[in-house]
């Protein structure tokens, strides 16, 4: 909190400083490589997006009622990090390259009721665009696989959990060492049933997936591990589609990463009021070049991080061995089903109601 507070008192100076040497209603901007450096002083926001849009070589679609102004100072941003800092009333289009199948930015447009043009693009814009980019490029990902590493805190000691996963269809493996004893784990599900086996204590725990989302239905997700974890192919799909904020592309790992924040959807409030673990927000780097995350964080209702995944060495489309997507059942191995006892918890926990504060006493 008192970083943002310096950060916004240090923005609102360096506006103040340029704007005493730049006359009202005035602004610059330059362009170098891709970045922006604006300064303005209470200038119009039409004109400053109509100056980026030439300096862009894109179209835009101005809304001639936005009579707001800007004051700012920003230096070496991207077109979006711009657009987002100067007007909320703006968004970005963008269009797959038939080239490079890579996406660019199309124009400039306003986000509400402004412009025939934009009120018929208004499912385009940002972040729209990308999520429906990142959407359809799942479909064509038929299987992969990928390393990848979950962060968490166990009963306030920090844990991390390494491991490979490997998915085809609704059909997934994962193998994981988990500390302090790097015991391993390995789970496999064929969309019907899930097992999760522990050879160290000769244990199998089942599930009965088909029972479970039919009985739980939408607390179903928050029943099944980690969020994220059997969905690399379609990250976004277990998120609120109307909570993105899509906060511009980083460089990860060497790697051009879209930026996307949003709610978890499908899970109750009451489930939410009464597992405190249950994460309601959710944080996303995922690759510009082929759909798939990279990272994700996922966080509590008071904004904690809860977990976090890390994703690495992701090959698209492999041949997996059908043996390592099946599961029999090791002789010698205790079976613990464990789908009606999460059936009958769920349940319960849905018909405790939270504890309600204590009643005023009555006035005398």
């Amino acid at each position: 909190m008192k970083k943002s507070l310096v950060l916004a008192v240090a923005c609102l100076l360096a506006a103040r400083v340029f704007g005493a040497n730049l006359e009202t209603g005035k602004f610059t901007l330059t362009g170098k490589n891709g970045t922006f450096s604006l300064q303005a002083n209470d200038a119009k926001v039409n004109d400053v997006l109509g100056e980026l849009a030439k300096a862009a070589h894109i179209d835009v679609a101005l809304d001639p009622k936005d009579t707001s102004k800007t004051s700012a100072s920003l230096a070496d941003v991207n077109i979006e990090k711009l657009v987002t800092a100067i007007s909320q009333s703006y968004g970005i289009i963008y269009v797959e390259d038939p080239a490079t199948k890579q996406y660019r930015v199309e124009r400039i447009a306003a986000s509400g009721a402004g412009t025939a043009e934009a009120s018929a693009k208004g499912k385009e814009l940002m972040p729209g665009k990308i999520v429906e980019a990142i959407m359809q490029r799942a479909k064509s990902v038929k299987s992969y696989h990928q390393s990848m590493s979950m962060s968490m805190s166990m009963m306030g000691n920090p844990m991390t959990m390494q491991g490979e996963m490997w998915a085809q269809g609704d059909k997934i493996r994962i193998e994981m060492t988990v500390p302090p004893a790097n015991m391993k784990q390995i789970i496999v599900s064929d969309g019907k049933t899930a097992y999760t086996y522990m050879p160290m204590i000769k244990m199998v725990q089942k599930m009965d997936v088909e029972r479970l989302k039919k009985e739980l239905g939408p607390d179903y997700k928050d029943k099944m591990g980690a969020p994220g974890s059997s969905s690399s192919a379609n990250p976004l799909e277990g998120m609120d589609p109307k909570s993105f904020h899509y906060r511009g592309t980083e460089e990860l790992n060497g790697e051009s990463v879209y930026v996307l924040e949003g709610k978890l959807g499908g899970i109750s409030d009451e489930l939410r009021k009464m597992n405190p673990m249950t994460p309601q927000n959710a944080k996303f780097w995922i690759s510009t070049k082929d759909g798939m995350p990279r990272q994700a964080s996922f966080f509590g209702a008071s904004g904690q991080e809860m977990m976090s995944q890390q994703f690495k060495n992701v090959t698209l489309n492999p041949q997996i061995d059908p043996a390592l997507l099946s599961f029999t059942v090791p002789e010698g191995v205790q079976v613990v089903d464990m789908t009606d006892g999460v059936i009958n918890m769920t349940r319960q926990m849905k018909q405790i109601k939270p504890m309600s504060p204590p009643a005023a006493p009555a006035a005398k």
